[in-house]
């Protein structure tokens, strides 16, 4: 009797790649695209979207973290047809509002991280020259993923937590980016999740979905919130504790993920033996983000 699979699904992106043209925008940016989409890009109606990625890009070089192996791969930028994009970016339905969209993806090119980026050409073209704090500080969200992905940090939301934690702690943007500032600031207790609450609200799927504002990014979800929150105040426990600077600490971060053997909650116990914290406390009290809200205020 023959064995049952589940139904195979088309690899749609690595056909379009292995069928795309090459741009190099410049020595850190290569950029993918169909031959259709490279008349569009000789136009130059694409360059300040990718100058957006750019300079986030340089931001996160700026902090020098070193790279598994001690390499720099080629960032590289799929961009994809409007009408199918969210086959090809694999762009979860419940967020698909049919107007475009961006995202790491696999990337299918050697020189790699193991992550590109991911865009619908509609959010490219016409891109204003000087973003809003908002799309800045997502462009960069965006980036750690990639980035940070070189860990292989093995847990969907610890990656979400970090990638708030990057720009709005790390690279201080969160004090241009008063409207989240304000936004924790608000916020009540009963608005704020535990570590032990995202950990469930990943597996049942709940974590994507409560916002303070649904018109705004996913960094206006409460989960988010809560997690960047949490994040932050681990890397200034590591700073005080290690006696490292931010930057430093978010490597000691980095690879205390990369090189624990555990998953889930068990890599969450792994992270509290080596940094000698009480792992009951920082799972499942709030204490521990009131006090990186105090900090935020701390920092006005």
């Amino acid at each position: 009797m023959l064995q049952e699979y589940p139904t195979y699904q088309k690899n749609l992106l690595r056909e379009y790649i292995q069928n795309s043209c090459l741009r190099i925008f410049n020595d850190s940016i290569y950029i993918r695209l169909s031959g259709n989409l490279t008349e569009i890009y000789d136009k130059w109606l694409y360059n300040n979207y990718i100058d957006s990625i750019y300079n986030a890009y340089k931001e996160l070089l700026s902090l020098e973290l070193k790279q598994p192996c001690n390499g720099i791969p080629n960032l590289y930028v799929y961009i994809v047809p409007d009408d199918n994009y969210a086959k090809l970016l694999s762009y979860p339905e419940k967020y698909n509002k049919w107007t475009g969209g961006w995202k790491p993806v696999k990337c299918y090119d050697i020189d790699w991280y193991l992550q590109a980026y991911g865009v619908s050409q509609n959010i490219c073209i016409n891109f204003p020259e000087k973003p809003i704090i908002s799309r800045i500080e997502n462009n960069i969200h965006e980036l750690t993923h990639i980035i940070c992905g070189q860990f292989a940090y093995k847990w969907t939301t610890i990656s979400e937590w970090l990638a708030e934690a990057v720009p709005l702690f790390i690279l201080d943007h969160e004090k241009q980016f008063t409207e989240h500032r304000d936004a924790i600031l608000s916020l009540k207790q009963e608005d704020i999740f535990t570590a032990s609450e995202l950990f469930s609200s990943e597996k049942d799927n709940s974590f994507w979905t409560i916002s303070v504002n649904p018109k705004k990014t996913c960094s206006f979800r409460y989960s988010y919130i809560s997690s960047y929150l949490f994040v932050r105040w681990l890397l200034e426990t590591i700073v005080e504790i290690k006696w490292l600077s931010k930057i430093w600490a978010l490597q000691y971060f980095l690879e205390l993920l990369k090189n624990s053997e555990y998953n889930r909650d068990w890599l969450m116990l792994d992270i509290c033996d080596d940094l000698w914290l009480d792992a009951n406390m920082v799972i499942n009290w709030k204490n521990l983000q009131n006090r990186a809200i105090l900090s935020v205020k701390e920092s006005l």
